[in-house]
């Protein structure tokens, strides 16, 4: 079984990319678990062929995490971004796995967190224009998996 979570990069990152701080992202779903990771990858690349990019615009600065201490910079009310939420939750959910709702769904606060300079700044904009499939190893990170949304 294998813990993944999807995201979309604010700057191109290609399969088998690894890394132990996360590099600038936008979190579309919470870690969930799941058997076959090629399976998960072809069913989300199936439906993606609907999935248009959608634009975000940065409101404000937050802090998240236990102590507070994971600077993100929340995203302003996007309908495009909730919706590619709940269809990533649907496909995830219908694929049978079990994820944790405590951020997802209606508590689902869409933002992008940053550990690297640029950091996204209030009323910065910018597109989603990918969902990575990340997989968690012992010490890292790495990629699997990586959709391109169509641009119209």
């Amino acid at each position: 079984m294998y813990k993944v979570r999807l995201v979309s990069f604010l700057e191109p990152l290609v399969i088998n990319t690894t890394f132990s701080k996360w590099p600038n992202h936008i979190t579309l779903t919470p870690a969930f678990k799941v058997n076959d990771l090629d399976e998960l990858v072809d069913r989300l690349k199936g439906e993606s062929l609907s999935i248009r990019r959608i634009s975000y615009r940065v409101s404000s600065i937050a802090y998240f995490g236990l102590n507070k201490d994971v600077k993100v910079s929340l995203l302003a009310n996007n309908n495009e971004l909730r919706s590619l939420h709940g269809s990533l939750l649907k496909i995830v959910t219908n694929f049978g796995i079990k994820t944790d709702m405590k951020y997802a769904g209606n508590n689902y606060k869409p933002h992008i967190t940053h550990n690297y300079a640029p950091y996204p700044k209030e009323n910065d904009e910018g597109f989603i224009s990918n969902i990575s499939v990340v997989r968690y190893l012992d010490s890292e990170k790495e990629i699997v998996g990586v959709i391109e949304l169509t641009k119209s």
